[in-house]
């Protein structure tokens, strides 16, 4: 059963490059950790679904401040967006959430480590 999870992550990178966006490429990772790990450790196909699942959105929480703030510097700069610039009021509600979601990603992390 591993294999197929190289197969729906190969499907997922596949996809990742016709669909315009982020979405796939974190899924598609998360199905080839999660055919590594049934290589390793021989576990149930509910298991499997269930680390796909649960590793899907902890990889898309860690990489979402790297995506925010990527794309917050790329919505500030004048030669790209010209007149649709964010403007001051935009920027520090868009800087103050991000800064909210990159708290509650390490917070998140904190909790991850073992003892915590």
């Amino acid at each position: 059963m591993p294999g197929n999870w190289f197969i729906v992550a190969v499907a997922l990178f596949v996809l990742e490059t016709i669909v315009p966006g982020v979405h796939f490429i974190w899924f598609g990772l998360a199905a080839a950790i999660v055919g590594i790990l049934g290589l390793v450790i021989d576990f149930a196909w509910e298991w499997q679904l269930i680390n796909f699942a649960i590793l899907s959105q902890v990889l898309n929480g860690v990489l979402l401040p790297v995506v925010i703030i990527l794309m917050l510097l790329l919505i500030n700069r004048t030669d790209l967006m010209g007149k649709y610039k964010n403007s001051r009021l935009w920027n520090v509600i868009a800087w103050a959430t991000s800064l909210i979601v990159i708290g509650m990603t390490l917070v998140m992390l904190w909790g991850m480590m073992p003892g915590h």
